[in-house]
């Protein structure tokens, strides 16, 4: 490596070999799988990281993309790779992709035209990342969601402040009071004069406290009917301790007139 000055700027100036070094560590990023793929699927070069995540020889480049991709996905690459040749435009998409473990991994990629000196479209650039984890979690979170829409318990969640931000509708049929009624308003509402402000106070202090709540407390529905729940309010935590939200759930036990 050498400096050149211009015009008081210091320019570096690289050998092809460390040009090469550079670019080899950029595009050796574990979090990043890099190809280059013929318009037939071929591989014509493949990033340390996805050499190891297919476990074939860096320097063997003769295998087609399509020996990994999942059968139900084929079709779907096959038909970027004719969109690219057709248009030039960049396209991504999720697929499932085989790994040296025998097991299918959710991946995103985005494909990019390479053209030679006519212009022509000769090659694709990939780049893709395992999203494996994120659509595992999405998959759980959608259950969870599934599941607390059907249980029969009324479920509230509220930010530290006490502003409702999710109702289930258990909830809606138990109080009376719809989403959009419940939304942005306070958990306040549905406190009825069966408990008093000391009572009330103790609950709040405790859960900002960082403690779960478990009693019994009675409340109010939207038409005026007061009635006993079992009701148990935990504090939501972020990764740092700190209380962004409370989750309240409760099961009625009594209609009082």
């Amino acid at each position: 490596m050498s400096k050149k000055k211009q015009r008081g700027i210091t320019k570096m100036i690289f050998t092809n070999e460390e040009t090469l070094n550079i670019l080899k560590t950029l595009l050796n990023k574990d979090d990043d799988y890099i190809s280059v793929i013929d318009l037939e699927g071929k591989y014509l070069y493949k990033n340390l990281p996805l050499t190891k995540l297919l476990n074939t020889d860096e320097n063997s480049n003769n295998t087609s993309i399509f020996n990994s991709i999942h059968s139900s996905d084929k079709e779907k690459v096959r038909d970027i790779f004719k969109g690219i040749v057709n248009s030039g435009n960049q396209q991504s998409a999720e697929y499932k992709l085989l790994d040296n473990n025998r097991n299918y991994l959710d991946i995103r990629g985005t494909f990019y035209a390479l053209k030679n000196k006519e212009e022509q479209i000769e090659k694709i650039l990939l780049v893709s990342n395992d999203i494996s984890k994120e659509k595992h979690l999405e998959e759980e979170i959608n259950t969870l969601k599934i599941a607390v829409s059907q249980t029969s318990d009324q479920v509230v969640v509220t930010t530290k402040e006490g502003v409702i931000e999710y109702v289930n509708p258990a909830f809606e049929k138990v109080t009376g009071y719809t989403t959009e009624e419940s939304i942005g308003k306070t958990i306040r509402k549905l406190i009825s004069s069966k408990n008093d402000q000391k009572f009330y106070d103790e609950v709040w202090g405790r859960i900002c406290n960082g403690e779960t709540f478990h009693g019994e407390v009675i409340n109010k529905t939207k038409n005026g009917e007061f009635f006993s729940c079992d009701k148990t309010i935990s504090p939501i935590k972020d990764k740092n301790g700190n209380i962004t939200h409370f989750v309240s759930t409760s099961k009625t036990l009594e209609i009082q007139i």
